[in-house]
């Protein structure tokens, strides 16, 4: 559900979307997954920013980073970068989304995924810097 959620995201099928991702939560909680929690919230926070609820966004976003370190998912932790980057550039946050660039280019750097994971970020990056 979690990734079904995703892909709805991704396709702007925003109501749909949350729709998938509260069902993606409320399976992940019952189990007991925090991964897959953590990848709902990701979701969600994405989807949140859609309808204008950036703060409920960027809290999502955290949370799902936070909760992507703590079961050691790189692939969710970036994501989690990616998508706050991109909300803030979009929401004419521009100094913060330099800072979450950075911080998440610093964790690429680390992990060696500059060439996958880092080059989403770093796009984000330049279009923060253009607008700042």
């Amino acid at each position: 559900m979690a990734r079904y959620a995703s892909f709805l995201m991704v396709g702007d099928h925003i109501r749909e979307g949350l729709a998938a991702v509260e069902e993606a939560l409320d399976l992940a909680r019952r189990t007991g997954s925090r991964r897959f929690e953590g990848h709902a919230m990701n979701t969600k926070g994405a989807l949140l920013s859609d309808v204008g609820r950036l703060e409920e966004s960027f809290q999502l976003l955290r949370d799902a980073g936070a909760i992507a370190r703590e079961t050691g998912h790189l692939d969710d932790l970036v994501r989690a970068f990616v998508n706050l980057t991109t909300i803030q550039v979009f929401a004419g946050l521009a100094d913060q989304a330099l800072a979450t660039a950075e911080e998440g280019l610093q964790l690429a750097r680390q992990q060696g995924t500059m060439l996958s994971h880092g080059i989403a970020i770093a796009w984000y990056q330049a279009l923060a810097a253009v607008r700042a």
